[in-house]
């Protein structure tokens, strides 16, 4: 994963690139339905649950991304 500090990837190491803007989005957006779809069960502990589910899914995503390989990085 790319660092702020860091500018990109060395692509010999066959690191994913990953800005943490877009990275930063896709967590918001991953939140916000994991909160819509634990809303409707009132019984859940909302904020507990809602951040495991958050966290299993950024790193299924991870995984997913991984096995990607993109012919550029734009």
């Amino acid at each position: 994963m790319v660092t702020p500090d860091q500018d990109e990837p060395d692509a010999s190491k066959n690191e994913p690139f990953i800005p943490w803007e877009v990275d930063a989005e896709i967590r918001d957006l991953i939140r916000q339905v994991a909160r819509q779809l634990l809303g409707g069960f009132p019984l859940v502990r909302r904020w507990n649950e809602t951040d495991d589910v958050c966290q299993e899914a950024e790193i299924r995503l991870q995984r997913a991304l991984s096995n990607v390989q993109a012919e550029s990085r734009r």
